[in-house]
């Protein structure tokens, strides 16, 4: 397939106060980009994502993400996300039991449980 790209997620971090997710991914040559996308789909650490032009295939499903931005990964930036979003029980464990920011939390479908 002509321009396809494949990359690996390397960590994700969810926004309560903006319904939307910051994932960080990396190439099969080490390139990293950040994307930042509304919360209606959640990339786990260790999805295979493929893009080729508007495409985007998660583990060979093709999914619908609405894209905010993409960027260059940049450590500090990336440092800056993860401080800035440490309320949230599911960017620090994958299953949360209960959610004491659940009043706050702007997410319409959270990734870790039921809201």
């Amino acid at each position: 397939m002509e321009g396809l790209m494949n990359w690996r997620v390397v960590d994700s971090v969810v926004s309560t106060d903006t319904n939307s997710v910051f994932s960080l991914i990396s190439s099969q040559r080490a390139f990293k980009l950040i994307l930042w996308y509304k919360a209606t789909f959640y990339l786990s650490p260790g999805d295979k994502v493929s893009l080729n032009g508007e495409a985007i295939v998660v583990n060979d499903h093709p999914v619908q993400i609405t894209l905010y931005r993409t960027t260059f990964y940049n450590p500090r930036f990336w440092q800056t996300i993860v401080h800035s979003n440490t309320h949230c029980a599911g960017n620090h464990q994958r299953s949360v039991s209960r959610c004491i920011y659940r009043r706050k939390c702007k997410l319409l479908n959270c990734p870790f449980q039921r809201h």
